[in-house]
């Protein structure tokens, strides 16, 4: 039955409010026979119809950083469309990062349409859920730093690329061609900005590269927030790249007591020393970030922290 068509439906996140009505709605159809208007509290399962998200207006942007464990998944999301960025990872296993958390999140925040989808490169920690998600909006636009790598079509991911849906300007800055014969220095690097505000997305891009990033991102805007590159890895964020970008956040993304040691404690201590701040999805949860032209970016929400249950141990 689990396999019958409609046996799962997807619902954006309700408000508290909404999951109220429809157990009291439950606990009304389950009355006794011969309550008067039993059916009627199927309409106060109405209210898990409507998301909890407060909408964005032209120029405002939301930015998501999924906790996928080691490796990345972020979505960014205007008024009225939705790009994902990287979709975690796939293990021999068959346990799928992107199905089991990215397209649930998507559910989850009520995005109906996908308008596109960009894997900074082939590596298994930021491509292997692609295909999941593909699965689950097949008109997705695709594009990658390594397409070839990709188990799905996919068109190449070059600098120069740009487009704006709702006021908010989206572009990519990196890789040109000639194309690296490094794999994590083909990354896909995207900024999203929004007046003073951006979000810059570099994936795994390395040390050699991080200059002509940089170049292409100047000059910086007052209030940047950048993924730090390759999880914390020693062979990225040197420090000319940290001064000249200057992000007021820096987020990471990597799984709890991870076998490759990330973020290293010597990337740690370069953002330190710069005086940025860090999010780590380890310690963190997902992390979501309100952008608006006229502000500076806000965190909103990160879910081990504000949404830490009473079962859960500190």
């Amino acid at each position: 039955m689990a396999a019958w068509p409609g046996a799962l439906w997807y619902f954006p996140e309700p408000s508290i409010w909404a999951i109220a009505l429809a157990m009291l709605g439950a606990l009304w159809l389950l009355m006794p026979r011969g309550v008067p208007a039993r059916v009627l509290g199927l309409f106060l399962f109405l209210p898990l119809l409507w998301p909890a998200a407060t909408p964005l207006a032209d120029g405002e942007f939301m930015a998501y950083m999924l906790d996928v464990g080691q490796g990345e998944a972020f979505v960014v999301r205007t008024r009225n469309h939705a790009v994902i960025y990287d979709a975690g990872a796939k293990f021999p296993s068959g346990f799928d990062v992107g199905e089991a958390t990215v397209v649930p999140a998507l559910h989850a925040l009520g995005i109906e349409h996908v308008d596109r989808m960009v894997i900074s490169h082939g590596d298994n920690d930021h491509s292997g859920g692609a295909a999941a998600v593909a699965a689950a909006w097949p008109v997705i636009a695709v594009e990658s730093g390594e397409p070839d790598r990709l188990t799905f079509p996919a068109t190449q991911c070059l600098a120069g690329e740009s487009w704006t849906w709702n006021g908010v300007k989206f572009r990519v800055v990196h890789p040109r061609e000639p194309l690296s014969s490094v794999d994590n220095d083909r990354c896909c690097v995207l900024a999203v900005r929004s007046g003073g505000s951006e979000l810059v997305l570099p994936g795994d891009i390395t040390r050699a590269v991080e200059p002509e990033v940089t170049a292409a991102l100047a000059p910086a805007p007052p209030h940047l927030i950048l993924q730090v590159p390759h999880h914390g890895s020693k062979t990225s964020s040197s420090v000319d790249f940290i001064a000249d970008l200057h992000p007021e956040l820096g987020l990471i993304t990597a799984g709890y007591m991870n076998r490759f040691h990330h973020p290293s404690k010597d990337v740690v201590a370069r953002y330190a020393a710069a005086g940025v701040d860090l999010l780590n999805s380890a310690q963190a949860g997902f992390v979501a970030i309100r952008f608006a032209p006229n502000a500076g970016p806000q965190v909103i929400e990160q879910g081990r922290r504000d949404r830490h249950p009473y079962w859960c141990e500190n």
